[in-house]
Parts: C-alpha cells; structure tokens; sequence
C-alpha cells in the first residue's frame, strides 16, 4: 500500500532526527558512497539541537479515510470513525445512536474512543509508526470539509430556509440576497469580519443550476 510506505518513510526520517546526527545508510539500509555528499556528512550534528514534531496529517475524507484504514466512514452505517454514531437512514441501525442526535445526552457521546483504545484495535493507521503519532491528529482539512463540505451545505440550506420564512426582507428574492449580502460585508456588523463571495439564487439551491457558495473570512 503507497500510505503504508509513505509512513515508514517518513517514520525514518523521524528516527534519524531524533538521532541528532546525519545517517551513514539510507532508508532501504543502503551504505552510503564514503566520497558521495550524503556520505561525508554521516555522523555529523544535524538540526542544530532542534528537534522534528509530527503534526498531523491533513485531507479531505475521502483521502483522510484511505490514509488511516478508516473502515468506518460517511457511507457506512457505522457513520463515524471515532465513535459508534449511525446513520438512521439506512437498515439495521440504532436509533438510540443516531449521529443527528447533537444534545447532551446523546448516547454516540458515551462511545467516543480514546487514543489507547484505538491502538488496541485491530485496524490501526499506518502512520501510527511515526513518533507522536495519536488518532486525534488525523486532521480533517478545513477547505474541503467546511468551504467546500458542511459550511458550503448549511450555509445554502440556512439562506434557504430564510428566504422561505420571509425573514430575509421585502422585494423579490435577488434583492432579497443582495440585502443579505450588504449585511454580511457591513463594517459594523457583530463579527467585524469582512465576507468574501457571492450570493444569488443558484448558490442557496434555488434554481437549476449548480453553483458554489463560499465564505471566507479574515481579521483585517
């Protein structure tokens, strides 16, 4: 599997860091030409006294799930890989751990796996080879997920929404957006954010067309 070899490369790399010292063999245990350049710089210091951190990894899902032999995803009834919350609407599930169930008493909460006990699994991460390796950092990229995932989906579902209970204004539905938007970009409003992007009727699910609605944000 290329992840698998993808880690114990990188897992390598993290041992000769650790050393503090330039390798004399390379990754497939190859002696290392004594008057090649990699050659005469084995057994010097490296780094400088610093030291190498394993940040996490960082994907869309689907990668995300292929990298760490995730066996339970968003298709699958058991819909989440870091605890047992299902999908109610397929067969054979438990309504009492339905991942639609956000309050505080929500069973799913109950089944939340630590890291040791993901360890003990059967179906582990190949990059848990990597010193400083935890579940946790399995991160989940935030342009695909939100931007381009859940934001871009309930940001359109909630315009929607809006729209359909009256509450977006007066007039007919592109002025209606366009006064949602002048608030969004408005100086003065709570986030004191400005919003990049558009809004228009294809963007909120109102027409035929697919077209993306994104928002980003920034401080200045």
């Amino acid at each position: 599997m290329v992840f698998e070899e993808i880690a114990k490369f990188i897992a390598w790399n993290f041992k000769v860091f650790e050393s503090g010292v330039f390798p004399s063999r390379g990754y497939y245990n190859e002696k290392f030409d004594a008057n090649s350049k990699r050659g005469k710089r084995a057994g010097d210091k490296l780094m400088g006294g610093w030291q190498m951190v394993f940040a996490g990894t960082q994907s869309d899902g689907k990668a995300r799930r292929e990298m760490h032999n995730f066996n339970r995803w968003w298709k699958c009834r058991d819909i989440c890989d870091g605890c047992d919350a299902q999908n109610p609407a397929l067969k054979n599930v438990d309504p009492t751990l339905s991942y639609c169930d956000f309050t505080a008493r929500a069973r799913w909460r109950e089944t939340v796996l630590s890291h040791d006990q993901y360890m003990a699994g059967d179906n582990v991460s190949p990059f848990a080879c990597i010193p400083g390796f935890r579940k946790e950092l399995a991160l989940r990229d935030f342009a695909h997920m939100d931007l381009l995932g859940y934001g871009r989906d309930l940001g359109a579902a909630l315009t929607k929404s809006l729209h359909l209970r009256h509450e977006l204004g007066e007039g007919l539905l592109d002025e209606q957006l366009r006064g949602l938007w002048g608030d969004l970009n408005d100086p003065e409003n709570r986030t004191g954010r400005k919003v990049s992007g558009y809004l228009n009727a294809a963007s909120v699910g109102m027409d035929n067309m697919y077209c993306v609605l994104y928002r980003w944000t920034s401080d200045s």
